[in-house]
């Protein structure tokens, strides 16, 4: 991961960074994870 934010002092990726990594792996349910995070991301806007 290239990115960590801290959540209640624990360390987690940011999503760019999860979306990244799934991206460079190229598997189906990570292309299904990518499109998740695309829409929420989107919500949140």
């Amino acid at each position: 991961m290239e990115k960590i934010e801290f959540i209640e002092g624990l360390p987690v990726g940011t999503l760019e960074s999860i979306k990244k990594q799934k991206a460079e792996l190229g598997r189906e349910k990570d292309m299904k994870d990518i499109k998740l995070i695309d829409e929420f991301i989107k919500r949140k806007r």
